[in-house]
């Protein structure tokens, strides 16, 4: 008689131990200017194990997971040291990915939940992210639906333990839930919340070497009787509100307890059956599933476009965009710099991408924040037109490429 496994146990196999050994010493958080700046954080105390496994959906998670497969075997694990972001990534995309897109397969394209294939993938060069983005901008994980087949549904970020964590996130936010103190602790937190921006969805999530930290990403502002998609994605930016609950990487134990896998194959549930912004949440206890007739797909104008909150027809042309060479800024220093992206005030801040590294420039721009990120992106749609135009061009007519000369110490000659 073959063995069976139940999804439940499947998805709470204990995650790999890790040892860490990294490499450096640095605890500066990749920046951008382009981040929103979050100012309040709050407990999404909703998302624990009694109500996303047994009252979402009316219990239909808990009644998926009780069924039995003889398919299901547990993946290989190795105790995995870790040396730096990479490492992180690489543990998750062996263990976790596999786990959490199998239980997936089982369940998301029956009629009775979703009706439609999810999947989790690779977030950098899968192309369905932010298709102008360039890749240092992209995120390290993504989602895929059937519905929304064109973008990623669910964001997530992969961070070092040393540089993010639950002790950090306490010391940095008040009693009344503001984040005060060092602004580069709260940078993965900024940069999560533009992913979610950027997409149009709600939900992400930051996976360390010792923690998941799953997020819902709304606004304070209350909405406008003239509300669209665009106001929305506006208002999260300019006012963002944060929640998020945190999953220990050692949970298992328990059986009434979140496990990273199990956490996150509820959380791609969610982002598949209504994860799009919105001004306000109901509480997850009273979600329900949406039929996919009923689903409203994000159009060519709400959907992420060169523009991030303006139409590309629409812009203010007298809003420029200048791209200065700098020295190279530390961006633990320069992270203080950071303006509350007033449309009436100038930026001057270190152009860092998303892999945490200075490109050498400044972005300077006057105007309104509409512009400046619709010109940042059709900066680099331009370079990578013209790349396109030179190698579509016959060999004899391509620009020769000068050879590199390597210098060589003068020599002082006496006489």
């Amino acid at each position: 008689m073959a063995t069976t496994t139940s999804l439940l146990s499947y998805l709470r196999q204990a995650n790999p131990t890790v040892r860490c050994k990294w490499r450096s010493k640095s605890k500066s958080n990749t920046y951008s200017h382009k981040y929103p700046d979050v100012k309040e954080l709050r407990i999404w105390e909703s998302f624990e194990y009694d109500t996303v496994i047994e009252k979402l959906f009316g219990g239909a998670l808990n009644k998926l997971l009780m069924e039995d497969y003889s398919d299901l075997k547990n993946v290989y694990k190795l105790s995995r040291s870790i040396y730096h972001e990479f490492s992180v990534t690489d543990i998750v995309k062996g263990f976790h990915m596999k786990i959490v897109t199998e239980a997936l397969s089982k369940t998301t394209k029956r009629a009775d939940l979703l009706g439609q294939e999810v999947s989790m993938l690779p977030g950098k060069g899968v192309g369905i992210f932010y298709r102008r983005s360039p890749e240092r901008e992209q995120p390290d994980w993504a989602a895929r639906s059937d519905f929304e087949y064109e973008y990623s549904i669910l964001p997530g970020d992969s961070k070092l333990s040393k540089k993010f964590n639950t002790t950090i996130i306490e010391a940095i936010t008040d009693d009344n839930g503001q984040l005060v103190g060092n602004q580069n602790h709260k940078a993965p937190l900024d940069q999560l919340a533009y992913y979610c921006i950027k997409t149009g969805m709600r939900y992400g999530y930051i996976i360390t070497d010792k923690e998941l930290f799953v997020l819902r990403v709304g606004t304070n502002n209350e909405e406008p009787q003239d509300s669209n998609f665009l106001k929305l994605r506006t208002a999260v930016h300019k006012n963002p509100r944060v929640e998020y609950q945190v999953i220990p990487w050692t949970n298992g134990d328990n059986e009434k307890q979140l496990t990273v896998n199990l956490a996150l194959w509820a959380l791609h549930i969610l982002a598949a059956n209504n994860g799009h912004l919105d001004w306000a949440y109901d509480e997850l206890e009273n979600e329900q599933i949406v039929p996919l007739e009923e689903k409203r797909r994000l159009e060519p104008d709400n959907a992420p476009s060169s523009s991030m909150f303006s139409n590309p027809d629409d812009r203010n042309t007298q809003n420029v965009l200048e791209l200065q060479p700098q020295p190279e800024l530390d961006t633990q220093q320069d992270i203080g710099m950071r303006s509350d992206l007033d449309p009436q005030q100038s930026l001057r801040t270190e152009g860092s991408g998303a892999d945490g590294n200075s490109d050498g420039h400044v972005l300077s721009f006057m105007g309104d924040t509409n512009s400046f990120v619709a010109g940042s992106f059709q900066s680099s749609e331009t370079s990578r037109k013209r790349k396109r135009e030179t190698e579509a061009l016959p060999s004899s007519k391509k620009p020769k490429q000068q050879k590199s000369i390597p210098r060589t110490a003068s020599k002082k000659t006496q006489n």
